[in-house]
C-alpha cells in the first residue's frame, strides 16, 4: 500500500498535478548515498521539482526547536522545517 501511494505521487507530480518541493537536505541525503544509480534517479525528481527551499539560520532553529520539543530526529525535523518554510505546512 506505501508503495503504491508514492507511485501515486509520482505520477501526480509527474502531470503536474501536485508540486514536489526540494530541498537542501534532500540534495545532501541524495549526495551521501552510495549506489550511483539511485543517487540519479532521484536527483532527476530535483528537475521535476517547483520550489528549492535553501538552508537558512531560520530553518535551522525551527527544526532545533523540533528536536528539543518533540524529540524529533535531526533530518526529520529539517524536512518539517523546510516544508514549513516552503508554505507545504503550517
Amino acid at each position: 500500500m506505501e508503495t503504491q501511494a508514492k507511485l501515486n505521487i509520482q505520477e501526480q507530480v509527474k502531470n503536474h498535478d501536485v508540486e514536489l518541493v526540494w530541498s537542501f537536505i534532500l540534495t545532501a541525503e541524495n549526495e551521501a548515498n552510495p549506489d550511483c544509480d539511485i543517487r540519479n534517479k532521484i536527483a532527476d525528481w530535483m528537475d521535476l521539482s517547483a520550489n528549492y527551499v535553501q538552508y537558512s539560520h531560520e530553518i535551522e532553529i525551527y527544526a532545533a526547536n523540533l528536536m528539543e520539543q518533540n524529540g524529533v530526529d535531526a533530518k526529520d525535523a529539517l524536512h518539517v522545517a523546510c516544508a514549513v518554510q516552503a508554505d507545504c505546512i503550517s
